[in-house]
């Protein structure tokens, strides 16, 4: 890629990075362009959707069955956490499906080419909260979010983190705080999932 732009007016603007795109620091960019190891597929997406300042756009060729998880939409099969967090961050979509007869050995996998843009401004969200409520939502395949919400140890959960806020906060407890109080966060929060 180097050899092709030397000389030309291209190559003041072309930087290469040697190194593991994971663990180096990125600098700006306007556009993203990758063909990617699928293997690293879900921590690429969230490094670049983390990345300040907003990119405006990456393209990026993943494994058929991930690039159809990024896209799809509530009530789908594969609609999954990373469906959610993907799309509370940017808008997704497909371009082009790449068949495996495309490359040369083959991979036992197609592929799909897809364009993410992250939403700008970002929502106001504190991503780390909202994953592990997802977390949560997912975690239990095939479960209703009141079964979910109203397990033991997700009560207890909700009941620290209602304390470490309180704490972090130096606000007191409600004086009616207790472990029922948390049953009905939950049930609150099944409530509201359902509107």
């Amino acid at each position: 890629l180097q050899k092709r732009v030397q000389g030309s007016d291209s190559e003041k603007k072309l930087q290469l990075i040697y190194g593991d795109f994971l663990k180096v620091d990125l600098p700006y960019f306007d556009v993203f362009v990758a063909n990617i190891p699928y293997q690293i597929s879900s921590p690429l997406v969230f490094k670049l959707l983390a990345h300040r300042p907003l990119f405006r756009c990456a393209v990026i060729m993943f494994q058929e069955e991930f690039a159809q998880r990024l896209t799809a939409r509530p009530g789908e099969n594969l609609y999954c956490r990373l469906s959610v967090n993907t799309q509370l961050l940017a808008r997704v979509q497909q371009l082009m499906k790449v068949g495996k007869n495309n490359f040369r050995p083959p991979p036992k996998v197609d592929s799909r080419v897809v364009r993410i843009e992250p939403r700008n401004p970002p929502p106001p969200v504190n991503f780390v909260e909202w994953d592990g409520m997802v977390r949560l939502c997912f975690n239990r395949k095939n479960k209703t979010l009141r079964s979910v919400f109203t397990t033991k140890s997700v009560l207890n959960l909700l009941e620290k983190n209602f304390r470490t806020y309180h704490a972090l906060k130096n606000l007191p407890l409600p004086e009616t705080f207790n472990t029922n109080t948390v049953k009905i966060i939950g049930k609150l929060i099944v409530l509201l999932k359902q509107m």
